[in-house]
């Protein structure tokens, strides 16, 4: 059956509005027919690495045709030197999307720790921050996930104890539910915890779970 030229231009502007419809539905969802594949063996070595990480990483990103990575993992050479630190930073596309940090510092009270945290991430976290079990208090919120991590006994280090203040940051907006997109944040944390904790040669126990806790969606 031959179409008139009519016919012609009414199929080309379905056609049009079809592909601005679908357009629209990838803008709304986060959803991209392009999305690349996350390189294991490019992830941060900071983060511990893993399928598992991989796994999280894609749930914690938003969809995009490029990731980049870029980490410092140190180790602290000299067990009585409190300099410790280690980064991760992942691009989507040329643009920050999400960062981690573990640094050492002199130990304060948890419940301290834990205001210094929600008072870091209160622009980036519209939710109300829960606890979870890990480390001596460990925090997860709608974009971030935190953990405070026994490190180094009293008389090891002038100054008193020390610890690892362990973050991680969602910058951007992921493609996953916003349960999988905070869970996986928490996996992160807890894998890039478990990581520093070894960098850095700590003595005492992480007090790091097993397995990874399930975090109850925020109430209200």
């Amino acid at each position: 059956m031959k179409l008139g030229r009519k016919g012609l231009i009414v199929g080309a502007a379905a056609i049009v509005l079809l592909g601005g419809a679908s357009l629209a539905v990838a803008q709304l969802t986060g959803f991209s027919e392009e999305r690349a594949d996350i390189d294991s063996a490019a992830v941060c070595k900071a983060l511990g690495g893993g399928d598992d990480i991989v796994a999280a990483l894609r749930d914690a990103l938003p969809d995009a045709s490029n990731y980049t990575f870029q980490d410092t993992d140190k180790v602290r050479s000299d067990p009585r030197n409190s300099s410790f630190n280690s980064d991760c930073s992942v691009w989507v596309d040329g643009k920050t999307a999400l960062v981690t940090s573990a640094e050492m510092m002199r130990s304060d009270p948890p419940e301290l720790w834990r205001e210094g945290v929600v008072a870091d991430n209160e622009s980036l976290s519209a939710g109300q921050a829960r606890d979870f079990s890990a480390g001596d208090s460990a925090l997860s919120g709608d974009s971030f996930a935190a953990i405070y991590v026994p490190c180094v006994p009293s008389g090891t280090i002038p100054g008193g104890n020390y610890s690892l203040s362990v973050q991680v940051r969602a910058v951007q907006r992921s493609a996953a539910p916003a349960d999988a997109a905070q869970q996986s944040l928490v996996k992160l944390v807890l894998s890039a915890a478990e990581h520093a904790h070894k960098q850095a040669k700590c003595d005492l126990p992480s007090k790091l779970p097993s397995e990874v806790p399930v975090i109850s969606p925020a109430s209200g």
